[in-house]
């Protein structure tokens, strides 16, 4: 039996990222579109997991660093109750909430993870991709649907064939990369994902998300 308490459904999340895809589809190619939705998809992801622990989190982080303590990962990680943690006194709610300091508190957001997921995520290259969304001037927009998504495990149904359907009407390029990472950032589906990308971007990341996987089984 599901422990899913009632949430998005499959056809929600695909009109859902369509039209994110929808909103930038004038200031990035289509063949780009992942590089805005595959990484805040996890970012929302993430931000939906650690919600209820965060507190403790960073209490936990005031209390040893008082202590003048200098490896804090162990117990900012139980304190979490996860492999990863965030230390940003920023979520989206709060992100959203300074519209005038987005991309800088975006930035410092993305700092604040521990360093597995740092490694994960600094290899989306999202720094450029928040340039161009504040360039565009999207970024508060795209930032703003995703903090209204709630894309927490037991929230979502689905989401891996959500993501693959809707990157099929992207582009079939988009879909053979965002097939061969997507899913894995979302469930322990390492099988399921058998296309190779064939960039060496797309094949970093391709590795990295095994350390997502892990992280949010």
């Amino acid at each position: 039996m599901s422990n899913k308490t009632e949430g998005m459904t499959h056809t929600e999340i695909v009109s859902f990222l369509w039209g994110v895809a929808d909103l930038i589809r004038d200031s990035f190619k289509r063949g780009k579109y992942q590089d805005v939705i595959l990484p805040l998809t996890v970012l929302r992801r993430l931000d939906c997991v650690l919600a209820k622990t965060k507190p403790a989190v960073l209490k936990r982080q005031a209390t040893l660093h008082k202590k003048g303590l200098e490896n804090l990962d162990p117990q900012l990680r139980t304190a979490a109750g996860f492999a990863f943690y965030n230390t940003s006194r920023y979520d989206f709610e709060k992100l959203v909430a300074d519209a005038p300091q987005l991309a800088a508190n975006l930035r410092n957001y993305l700092v604040g993870f521990s360093p597995n997921m740092r490694e994960v995520l600094d290899r989306f290259d999202f720094d450029n991709t928040i340039s161009k969304l504040e360039e565009a001037g999207l970024l508060f927009q795209v930032v703003e649907r995703f903090k209204n998504v709630d894309l927490h495990p037991d929230r979502v149904d689905n989401p891996d064939a959500a993501v693959q359907i809707v990157a099929v009407k992207l582009d079939h390029r988009a879909w053979a990369w965002m097939i061969g990472v997507a899913p894995c950032a979302w469930s322990a589906l390492p099988i399921t994902c058998g296309v190779t990308p064939a960039s060496p971007k797309a094949d970093s990341m391709r590795r990295s998300k095994f350390v997502v996987m892990m992280t949010l089984m």
